[in-house]
């Protein structure tokens, strides 16, 4: 048998957008911006409710606006889906926002900069890192307080979502059998959740500013620089040994 011929492939684990041609158009964020960062394949991320609980609290409010950033570059994984969602959806004021591909590190930083709100409402999370990331600079969070999340979401940096837990199977048994949780999230918690955080970030600025401000210190003592290396140094026993105390007697 001949031997296979292997396709060269050099994956780059960090890949950033192209230039965009100078007749792109340009995305402008105004009023209040909620922007949620996923995956769509991935089916704890629940970004159809997301997307439904948006709509239905802000039919009526034309400067609320709900950004998706779409993780990977399939958009088959979602387009249909979400421009089905939208068709049967009411009448809306608002608007709803996708950005498809990678963002430049400059990119992300001016998405993360021109949020008031960043949104979960995942079933179950491992540690999601967009939420962690823009809360480090400042974002409060609309976020149940389950699974990973628990670690670091409070009533202090965050509008909490509401959920229940439910039995479901683990994503890779094919028998689907029933011995797993998850955390159904409660629709209607969360559309409350959208219109709280609209109403704070409108009418009452000082307390935005603080739940701000505490998402961004959570983050420090969670997982900033010095929290994560002297957790490694632990790990790896590289802290030098605790001095004896003043006058302690050799053994």
């Amino acid at each position: 048998m001949p031997e296979p011929v292997l396709a060269v492939f050099s994956p780059d684990p960090y890949p950033q957008a192209g230039s965009l041609p100078a007749d792109h158009p340009v995305l402008t964020l105004d009023g209040i911006v909620f922007t949620s960062v996923l995956a769509p394949k991935d089916g704890r991320k629940n970004w159809q409710d997301i997307l439904s609980a948006f709509v239905i609290a802000f039919a009526d409010t034309p400067d609320a606006t709900l950004v998706f950033k779409m993780i990977g570059a399939d958009a088959a994984f979602w387009w249909w889906e979400f421009h089905d969602i939208l068709t049967r959806l009411p009448r809306f004021a608002c608007r709803v926002a996708v950005l498809q591909g990678y963002l430049t590190d400059d990119m992300y930083q001016r998405l993360i900069g021109n949020t008031h709100f960043v949104v979960n409402a995942s079933l179950a999370e491992g540690q999601c890192l967009p939420l962690v990331e823009f809360m480090s600079g400042g974002r409060p969070a609309i976020a149940p307080a389950h699974t990973a999340m628990a670690d670091y979401v409070t009533a202090e940096n965050a509008v909490i979502v509401s959920g229940d837990i439910e039995y479901c199977g683990w994503p890779h048994d094919p028998r689907n059998e029933l011995v797993a949780t998850r955390y159904r999230m409660d629709w209607s918690s969360l559309n409350v959740a959208f219109r709280q955080a609209y109403e704070m970030a409108t009418t009452d600025p000082v307390r935005y500013r603080a739940m701000g401000a505490q998402a961004a210190a959570t983050m420090r003592s969670y997982c900033g620089d010095e929290t994560v290396s002297a957790a490694l140094q632990d790990i790896l026993c590289l802290r030098a040994p605790a001095p004896p105390p003043s006058g302690a007697m050799a053994a």
